[in-house]
C-alpha cells in the first residue's frame, strides 16, 4: 500500500516535488523548458532532458522567463528516451524528475519503461501530474490501462487523430484559466475552442507515426485512477516500479514517488479487491468534481 502524502500547507510544490532528494545525488530532470526543478545553476548535479537545445528553447519562450532555461545535455526527439544516454549511463542516476510531462506522452509507459532503466536499485521516479478535474481536462474521461497499453503496443511517437480532436473539442477554463485549485467551484465554466476549429485540428493531426507531432495531454487522471494504472501494469509484468508516495491533488496537480518493485505480488484475489478499491476511490473523487460544479 502506497504512503498517501497529506501536505502541510505551508510547504510549496518544490519542496512536495524534491523531498527524499538532495544534491549529493545524480539526478536527471525531463522537459522543463523555462522552468527547472532542479537547475544546475542552483548547484544541482542535473542532466536536462528535452526535446531542443538551449537555443531554440530560449528562442521558442522569449517572450517569458527564458532566462531560467538551462543548457540541454541529452536532446530527446524521437525513439525511447534512454536510447539517448550512453549505455553506461543506465541505472547509474538516484532520480528522475518530470514534471507535467508524462500526461504529454504519446506512450507512457515507453516513458516510465526509460525511466526505469535509467535509476539505479534504489532510485526514485518523481512525478507531478496535473489532476483532470481542475484543468483543461475537466469535461475528459479518466485514462485507463488499457488506453496506456494501446499506445505502448503501437509504438506511438505522436498524439492519435481522436486525442488532437479530444482536447481541443472539449477544452474548458473556469474562471478565465486553465487550471485552477480543487478547492475552487467550477461554477464559470466555458468551452475555449469552436467545434470547427477542433475538426480542423482533427484534419491536420498526423494519423501515422512518421507524421509531425502535435503537442497535447494524452492520459488523464486522478491520484487514484492513477495509482490503478501503475499497479494494474506492474501486476502484468510490463513495469517493475511501485508507487511509493502518492499525495491528495494540492491546487491543480499531484504527487508521485516511484520505486522499483520490492518483488512481492498480491495474488489474483488479493489484486481484484485491490483495484476495486482504486477504482471506488476514483468515483469517489469524480464526485467532487461533479460537487464543485453543482455549488
Amino acid at each position: 500500500m502506497p504512503n498517501i502524502l497529506h501536505w502541510i500547507s505551508t510547504m510549496d510544490r518544490i519542496e512536495r516535488m524534491l523531498l527524499g532528494v538532495n544534491k549529493t545525488m545524480n539526478l536527471v530532470e525531463v522537459g522543463p523548458s523555462h522552468n527547472p526543478i532542479v537547475p544546475k545553476s542552483a548547484g544541482w548535479n542535473t542532466i536536462i532532458v528535452d526535446y531542443a537545445d538551449a537555443k531554440f528553447l530560449k528562442e521558442h519562450y522569449k517572450h517569458q522567463d527564458y532566462e531560467c532555461i538551462e543548457d540541454v545535455d541529452v536532446v530527446w526527439r524521437s525513439g525511447q528516451m534512454h536510447e539517448a544516454f550512453q549505455d553506461e549511463a543506465h541505472q547509474s542516476y538516484d532520480a528522475v524528475i518530470s514534471s507535467h510531462s508524462l500526461e504529454h506522452m504519446p506512450d507512457a509507459i515507453g516513458f516510465l519503461l526509460s525511466c526505469e532503466k535509467l535509476i539505479n536499485s534504489n532510485g526514485v521516479i518523481k512525478l507531478a501530474l496535473p489532476d483532470k478535474r481542475c484543468c483543461f481536462d475537466f469535461f475528459s474521461g479518466l485514462s485507463t490501462s488499457g488506453d496506456m497499453l494501446s499506445a505502448h503496443h503501437n509504438k506511438d511517437r505522436v498524439h492519435s487523430k481522436r486525442t488532437s480532436f479530444n482536447e481541443v473539442a472539449y477544452a474548458t477554463k473556469n474562471m478565465g484559466r486553465s487550471g485552477w485549485s480543487i478547492e475552487d467551484e467550477a461554477a464559470e465554466l466555458e468551452l475555449v475552442w469552436p467545434l470547427d476549429f477542433a475538426y480542423a485540428v482533427f484534419r491536420r493531426a498526423s494519423a501515422t507515426n512518421g507524421g509531425e507531432y502535435f503537442d497535447f495531454h494524452a492520459w488523464k487522471f486522478t491520484p487514484s485512477s492513477f495509482a490503478l494504472i501503475i499497479e494494474e501494469i506492474a501486476h502484468l509484468g510490463i513495469l517493475d516500479l511501485r508507487i511509493a508516495e502518492i499525495s491528495e491533488t494540492m491546487g491543480h496537480e499531484f504527487f508521485v514517488t516511484l520505486k522499483k518493485s520490492d518483488g512481492h505480488k498480491p495474488d489474483s484475489a488479493q489484486f481484484n479487491k485491490r483495484r476495486l478499491e482504486l477504482l471506488r476511490l476514483s468515483m469517489k473523487e469524480l464526485s467532487r468534481q461533479i460537487t464543485n460544479m453543482a455549488l
